[in-house]
């Protein structure tokens, strides 16, 4: 097996897209979407000989509520000398993301070895546009990229401190993302392709009578709203009009096959 595994959540690209800049660096890397692991309860076997295990995920005020659920619940090797390291990707602030996956990782006897965030593009679009400056972003996080990327080759071990002055709230936020999806519509425009629950990350969509239907378990990846062929899918009044986002070296096809298979770099 490979020496080294990546597990990845992703709702537009931007942490996939990490994943396998992270992996070309490595070699000899599984890059895995940790749904698919959840989904079939199947580890691949995954750990024999690892040297690096890595969690890259974005930022929604800290961890995907689901990312927690999953490093909490994986049976993770403790040997001493493999390398544990997380990446978030985020559009301003980091949050408590990292320590809050680093403290999950502590009560399983494991310790982090490093985190890194990098800001790439924010998309939640239910309160803000989409920035104009996309290319600049990007490309300035592809240098943070490579430069984290070699970092982790180099199993470089640093300080992990997060500083989230709303740590009081981030409870009461994460506790209510989940039925935040009972803001989606649906428009005349949708044609029933599916995508949306193709590469909902958590399965929170389910396809009835050729239409969408949400079913309480969001993330608020907007995964749903921004790759959706027509835009038919949108948060209350609010993004209707507004610009849409994959990250530009990832494709839906990507996202979707990521959600199903383990892929080798």
């Amino acid at each position: 097996m490979s020496k080294n595994v990546i597990f990845y959540f992703t709702g537009t690209g931007n942490s996939l897209k990490v994943a396998k800049d992270v992996a070309h660096v490595l070699g000899d890397c599984n890059v895995v979407s940790m749904p698919l692991v959840y989904t079939t309860h199947d580890e691949y076997n995954l750990f024999a000989d690892v040297e690096r295990i890595g969690f890259i995920y974005p930022v929604y005020g800290g961890p995907p509520n689901f990312v927690k659920k999953f490093v909490s619940e994986l049976t993770l090797p403790k040997g001493k000398n493999i390398y544990y390291f997380v990446v978030v990707t985020c559009g301003i602030f980091k949050w408590k993301s990292i320590s809050i996956i680093k403290d999950t990782l502590i009560e399983k006897g494991i310790n982090l070895n490093a985190g890194f965030s990098i800001k790439m593009i924010a998309n939640a679009i239910g309160l803000y546009n989409i920035a104009d400056n996309v290319e600049k972003i990007l490309k300035k996080a592809q240098v943070k990229i490579n430069f984290v990327s070699e970092k982790i080759k180099s199993k470089k071990n640093n300080m992990i401190f997060d500083f989230d002055p709303l740590i009081a709230l981030h409870d009461k936020f994460a506790k209510s993302l989940p039925t935040m999806d009972t803001n989606y519509n649906v428009s005349e425009n949708c044609m029933g392709c599916k995508i949306c629950s193709q590469v909902c990350p958590v399965k929170n969509i389910e396809i009835i009578h050729n239409k969408p239907v949400f079913k309480h378990t969001c993330e608020q990846c907007m995964a749903c709203i921004h790759l959706c062929p027509s835009k038919a899918i949108n948060y209350g009044n609010k993004t209707q009009n507004k610009k849409r986002y994959i990250n530009p070296d990832i494709t839906i096809k990507e996202i979707i096959n990521g959600n199903n298979n383990v892929q080798e770099y």
